[in-house]
């Protein structure tokens, strides 16, 4: 159930940003989807191994292409909560030459902020 949330939460987002960018993929294989592959293939020069999926790619009007990793934190945030949750995930995007790489903590409404800020 939360990662249904956690997809729906990156594709409305992927809405807010499409104004200002040339074309945005969400939950994209590079390997299953020819033409994302090939988008890969001209900026980076490859193709690069990437499981699982890229959460949300954006091609930017300055031809920049920039990945986010996203991640739902839901329920009650405890000093357990991992943090660096997603963080291999974006350093992998990160050396495989975007120019740009993201990390995103996702919250749904509901969540205390007393205890994320612990």
């Amino acid at each position: 159930m939360p990662l249904k949330l956690e997809d729906a939460l990156v594709k409305e987002l992927a809405v807010q940003l499409k104004p200002k960018a040339r074309r945005i993929w969400t939950h994209k294989k590079p390997f299953a989807s020819k033409p994302f592959r090939e988008r890969l293939e001209r900026q980076l020069g490859y193709t690069p191994i990437l499981q699982p999926e890229i959460d949300l790619c954006v091609l930017t009007n300055s031809d920049h292409l920039s990945a986010v990793e996203a991640k739902l934190f839901k329920g009650e945030m405890t000093f357990k909560t991992p943090f660096d949750e997603g963080i291999g995930q974006a350093l992998a995007l990160h050396r495989y030459g975007f120019d740009a790489v993201a990390l995103w903590f996702l919250f749904p409404d509901g969540v205390k902020l007393k205890g994320v800020n612990r």
